[in-house]
């Protein structure tokens, strides 16, 4: 499936920058986990810290919040930008994180799942967002952070990782590459891309199966991030 992101123009152009400077059924767009409703929380701790470079523009300030339960995590002056979002929860039940635009409406499910969660979700704001709305019972915590900080791969190599995860392609993939992808859990498994010609920029939804499962797939010329969503291990390897 191929769909126009617009979202997607500002992954390319953090992505440009940065090559000339140098448990149970978890869904996304599938069947939805229900949620239970849980008390509000404490409002969320807010840090920033600073990472400059010495070799390349400096790197957006990451962005931490945290919670013990139901929160909303507002977004000063609110994220137009691509970001990566780090996600970690230790609780047992129901985790659910959406982003919300100006009006509190939902403008994207980024999370839900049951149980402890460790993993990076790609942020590619449609329109202005103004918080997170997080559905937790027990500790969580998000940073959003400069989509440079991702894994990076040359389309060369063998990529491995467990669960949700993020990679880019600074200056972007020069070829097609066929690969071999394995997802190990017997849960949703998807990848997704962001490819671009120069000009004009789509989302590729590669592959949207139940694992376990593995199959050889073409990852395009011009591909500048794979996300990937899994409750387990998975690989991706170039069989040439």
């Amino acid at each position: 499936m191929k769909i126009i992101a617009t979202g997607a123009a500002a992954i390319i152009a953090v992505l440009a920058l940065a090559a000339c400077s140098s448990g149970t059924a978890k869904t996304s767009g599938s069947t939805p986990v229900k949620t239970t409703a849980h008390a509000a929380a404490n409002t969320p701790t807010q840090k920033a810290v600073s990472t400059p470079s010495p070799t390349e523009s400096p790197l957006v300030a990451p962005v931490t919040f945290s919670g013990t339960s139901d929160d909303v995590a507002t977004i000063a002056g609110g994220l137009t930008d691509a970001r990566l979002l780090a996600i970690s929860y230790t609780g047992a039940e129901n985790f659910v994180v959406q982003s919300l635009d100006s009006a509190g409406q939902m403008q994207d499910l980024i999370v839900n799942t049951i149980g402890a969660y460790n993993g990076k979700r790609l942020i590619l704001p449609q329109a202005p967002i103004s918080a997170f709305k997080v559905t937790a019972s027990g500790p969580w915590s998000m940073t959003l952070e400069d989509v440079r900080t991702a894994r990076t791969w040359n389309g060369a190599t063998p990529l491995t990782g467990t669960g949700d995860d993020v990679i880019i392609e600074p200056g972007s993939i020069g070829k097609m590459v066929a690969a071999k992808i394995v997802d190990a859990a017997a849960d949703n498994f998807i990848v997704k891309l962001i490819t671009s010609d120069g000009t004009d920029s789509q989302s590729d939804l590669l592959v949207n199966e139940i694992g376990p499962w593995s199959g050889t797939e073409a990852i395009p010329a011009g591909t500048v991030s794979i996300e990937v969503q899994a409750s387990g291990a998975w690989s991706i390897s170039p069989t040439a």
